[in-house]
């Protein structure tokens, strides 16, 4: 125990002796050390207070205390010999009779002189501690120096800590003057279509479908022959390489020789795509037209091999055969038929045929309507006909056709009108 910490409370008794305390120092006491706990606590976690604030408030404590009696120093030296209050200016003896008395003094607090070096059993933790702060405060005040982050438009420039690095320049030699002053001798200079222009690559050229031969150009012919109803187109073969032939048609004038061609029209039924099929028709003329035609022959590779000269013909209409004459036979499955019959070239004809219908009012063979006699003679006048056993008692519409067929397909020639009977 410290000599004054005899005075620290009210009434304080050390071996029966007290020194008073006054009602103000002590209510003075007892707040700062209520005041002082709780700020020990806020800040340091901690209920011992620290030695600067204990040297503190014992300097203002001891500052308020004006005089003590005069039994003071022999009780302190009763209590604790040689104690006496720091600071204190006491006589060293007192005579006899002599009264003692403490001499007021005017606290304040001494300032040492710090010390450069701290003791040695705190210098490791306080240079640990001065680290710490040092990079805690370095890494609070950039964080850039350990995660860079590229800078944006928006964002506020932030001065870098990098050490600027100087990068040497390369001694570049002075260029030389080029001009014509600076050279010792005369300079020719290039007349101004000197200048080379670049070179253009010329584009390929589209290969043309089909490639155009050089093969001599063959020749074939074609016969026009003009029948009633329509007209038979026949044509040769040039050579065993055909792939297809075709026929252009012109009504008027001539058929270019060029395929396709202007002002002309191709012959559907005269369009062959067999070397051995050589023969066709045009069957959409009306009678009387003068028709021109003219037949082209192409290889597999569609490289036109050879074309006939144009043939001209005058078309004419199909014949009339008149009314179809009717009789029952009487033996209940046979009739016969009869039509006039002005005449017919024998190359118009292929054969005739005498069709009926029971559900079409206008029976025809190229139509597929059933037929019930072929006549093979272009000059007959008439026929009999066995009546199928499905069409007996039948009321059928009827009537003669001569027809005109080649590879390519049919077309009449001549037929009678149309009879409606009822058959046996």
């Amino acid at each position: 125990m410290r000599p004054d910490d005899l005075l620290r409370g009210p009434g304080s008794d050390a071996g029966g002796l007290g020194l008073p305390i006054d009602a103000d120092l002590q209510a003075l006491d007892a707040e700062l050390d209520a005041a002082g706990a709780q700020a020990r606590g806020m800040l340091y976690g901690r209920s011992q207070p620290t030695r600067y604030f204990s040297v503190d408030l014992r300097g203002r404590l001891l500052g308020s205390y004006a005089a003590a009696p005069a039994a003071a120093p022999a009780a302190l030296d009763v209590l604790v010999p040689g104690a006496r209050p720091r600071g204190s200016r006491l006589r060293p003896e007192l005579e006899g009779g002599e009264a003692w008395a403490p001499t007021p003094l005017t606290p304040r607090i001494a300032r040492r002189t710090p010390t450069i070096l701290p003791r040695a059993r705190w210098a490791i933790f306080a240079a640990a501690a001065l680290t710490g702060a040092i990079v805690a405060g370095a890494l609070g005040a950039n964080l850039r120096w350990l995660f860079p982050v590229p800078p944006s438009e928006s964002s506020t420039p932030v001065a870098s800590f990098a050490p600027a690095v100087v990068v040497p320049t390369a001694s570049v030699p002075p260029a030389q003057d080029s001009s014509p002053a600076a050279s010792d001798g005369p300079v020719e200079t290039a007349p101004p279509d000197a200048t080379p222009k670049p070179t253009r690559t010329p584009k390929p050229k589209p290969t043309p479908t089909p490639e155009p031969t050089d093969a001599p150009m063959l020749s074939m012919s074609l016969a026009a022959k003009g029948c009633p109803g329509g007209v038979v187109l026949d044509w040769s073969k040039p050579s065993p390489g055909v792939g297809h032939y075709h026929v252009l048609r012109s009504l008027g004038g001539d058929v270019p020789p060029t395929y396709p061609a202007a002002g002309t029209t191709e012959i559907d039924s005269a369009t062959s795509w067999s070397a051995g099929v050589t023969d066709g028709f045009d069957a959409d003329v009306a009678g009387g037209q003068s028709a021109t035609y003219r037949a082209f022959a192409f290889d597999a590779d569609d490289h036109l091999m050879a074309l006939s000269p144009s043939k001209t013909v005058t078309t004419a209409a199909a014949l009339s055969l008149g009314t179809l004459g009717y009789t029952d036979n009487g033996d209940g499955s046979s009739i016969t038929v009869a039509w006039s019959n002005p005449g017919v070239p024998e190359a118009c004809f292929t054969y005739g045929k005498l069709v009926a219908s029971t559900e079409n009012p206008e029976p025809s063979y190229l139509e597929g309507s059933q037929y019930l006699a072929v006549v093979g003679d272009p000059g007959a006048t008439g026929t009999w006909a066995e009546v199928p056993s499905e069409l007996h008692g039948q009321w059928v519409w009827m009537r003669y056709q001569m027809i005109r067929s080649t590879s390519l397909g049919k077309f009449v020639v001549g037929s009678t009108d149309v009879i409606y009977v009822q058959l046996p």
